[in-house]
C-alpha cells in the first residue's frame, strides 16, 4: 500500500484541481495563470516551503469538499539543520516544528482524527472490495 503525497487545492476552481493537474498533459501556462489569478493552486501538505496559511486554506477546502483522507509529509533529513534547503539552521528547525504545532492544532479543531497504519490498510482493502 502506498499513501500518495498529500495535496489539496485552493481557489474557486479547486474541485477541478485533480483533473487539471492529474491529466497527464502539460498545461503549464493554464495552471500558472490560474494560480496567479487565485482561481486554482496546488498546495502540498508539508512544512517544506508551504506557508501554514496556504496549507490551512487547502485543508479547509478539502474538508468542505468531503475529502476523507489527508496525508501530511516531509523529508526526514529536514529534522536536522543543514540537510535540506527547508531547514538550514536552528531557526528554520523551530519554524518547522511550529508549523506542525499549528497544523495539528487546526486539524484537531476541525475534528480530524489520525488513523493507524492498520486502519489505513483496512480502509484500503474495504474500498478495493467494493470497487
Amino acid at each position: 500500500l502506498e499513501a500518495p503525497l498529500g495535496v489539496a487545492y485552493t481557489g474557486s476552481l479547486r474541485r477541478y484541481g485533480r483533473y487539471l493537474f492529474g491529466s497527464g498533459r502539460s498545461r503549464t501556462k493554464l495552471l500558472s495563470g490560474l494560480a496567479r489569478s487565485g482561481m486554482l493552486a496546488r498546495i502540498a501538505l508539508t512544512p517544506e516551503d508551504m506557508p501554514f496559511e496556504d496549507v490551512k486554506t487547502a485543508i479547509r477546502g478539502a474538508l468542505d469538499d468531503g475529502l476523507s483522507y489527508l496525508s501530511l509529509s516531509f523529508h526526514s533529513p529536514s529534522l536536522a539543520p543543514g540537510h535540506t534547503p527547508y531547514v538550514r539552521n536552528s531557526a528554520d528547525l523551530s519554524d518547522f516544528y511550529r508549523w506542525w504545532d499549528k497544523v495539528l492544532a487546526f486539524l484537531q479543531e476541525s475534528g480530524v482524527t489520525p488513523v493507524s497504519v492498520d486502519e489505513l490498510i483496512a480502509s484500503a482493502w474495504a474500498t478495493r472490495k467494493t470497487a
